[in-house]
């Protein structure tokens, strides 16, 4: 099914010109042609196309969704994955900017499991940068409708726990349990018992 959306895209945009939407048929086919066929080189022509498009300044609310596909997807098939972290920092940022919330969580979220498989560190304040502008972009509800801020306070929401769940993860956070025992479930805390 993905396929066929992708290629109906690509055709409504050979018959009626440039649009948004044109990224996302640029970019899809460019998965397709990577994941599917492995025509790296191809896919990664059509990952351009769709940086040239995006580069318009009319399409900056398709920025952030355009380059968590072309870094997360297309160019770590023929580039090191330590060069998509920068692009992907900075989807998350226009992700933010723009009202892009999803797709700015998913350049994080692309960010942090890329950083892993690199082998760097999973540690530093940029964690507590996100939460912090997070944090900004919640209490800035002046310039939205509020159908929008309801929305976009979801997937905030989403977000947050997200990055809190991976301090934990990283051991930054410990709870503490009141038996003394640290770690795993006791019998009572599992879901299925009675």
């Amino acid at each position: 099914m993905f396929a066929l959306l992708v290629f109906l895209l690509m055709d409504t945009s050979l018959i009626y010109g440039i649009n948004a939407s044109t990224c996302d048929a640029f970019t899809g086919y460019g998965v397709i042609l990577c994941g599917g066929f492995g025509k790296i080189k191809q896919g990664r022509e059509m990952a351009k196309a769709a940086e040239l498009i995006m580069s318009k300044p009319e399409m900056k609310r398709c920025k952030s969704r355009t380059i968590f596909v072309c870094e997360g997807l297309i160019n770590h098939w023929s580039k090191p994955l330590r060069e998509t972290l920068d692009p992907l920092l900075e989807g998350y940022r226009v992700g933010l900017e723009s009202g892009d919330g999803q797709s700015a969580g998913i350049c994080q979220s692309m960010h942090v499991t890329h950083t892993f498989y690199c082998g760097m560190p999973l540690e530093g304040d940029k964690e507590a940068e996100m939460i912090a502008s997070i944090v900004g972009l919640q209490n800035d509800t002046t310039t939205v409708d509020s159908s929008a801020v309801i929305h976009t306070q979801e997937e905030l929401d989403i977000h947050v726990i997200y990055l809190l769940g991976s301090k934990r993860l990283r051991g930054k956070e410990h709870r503490k349990k009141k038996s003394g025992h640290t770690g795993g479930r006791t019998t009572g805390d599992h879901p299925m018992a009675t």
